[in-house]
């Protein structure tokens, strides 16, 4: 059974990681001449492919007219494009052309592979542990964002 010293451990090195993680996202969004809140749209598209303005501001938190600066920013630099739904032109589709391989993808590879060596080192219960972890931690950030969300003023 866990220790109350083990938890509170375990907390703060969660932590140092959501930290050095943002840390590392605001380093390359500077190295690319990008704000971190166009590298999360990048991010996000990455993750979803395509999304509307809508969901971007909403995600994001931030208005439909910011979206549409960073948007055109991002354009201009040929990371993303905007179409048209072919069923109503009324919607707008914002969607990824390419990441900014040439930076993301050292610092990106150079992590999987160092988590790789990590997690190789392991056998399947600690796998399983850390797995199981890792999911409803994700589940438990997801409920507060949305529980979050639902507390914005509209």
């Amino acid at each position: 059974m866990s220790t109350p010293s083990t938890i509170y451990s375990l907390i703060t090195l969660q932590q140092q990681l959501n930290t050095m993680t943002a840390l590392l996202q605001n380093q390359v969004a500077h190295e690319l001449g990008l704000s971190i809140k166009e590298m999360r749209i990048l991010s996000l598209l990455f993750e979803h492919t395509t999304l509307t303005p809508k969901a971007l501001a909403n995600y994001l938190g931030v208005t439909p007219g910011a979206i549409t600066t960073m948007c055109d920013r991002l354009i201009n630099r040929e990371y993303i494009s905007r179409t048209f739904d072919t069923r109503d032109r009324r919607k707008v589709i914002i969607s990824i052309d390419r990441f900014p391989d040439d930076i993301i993808e050292g610092v990106a590879s150079q992590y999987a592979v160092r988590l790789s060596e990590i997690l190789s080192a392991m056998n399947a219960d600690e796998l399983q542990a850390i797995y199981k972890y890792v999911s409803q931690q994700k589940q438990a950030l997801d409920d507060a964002y949305e529980n979050h969300r639902k507390q914005l003023p509209k």
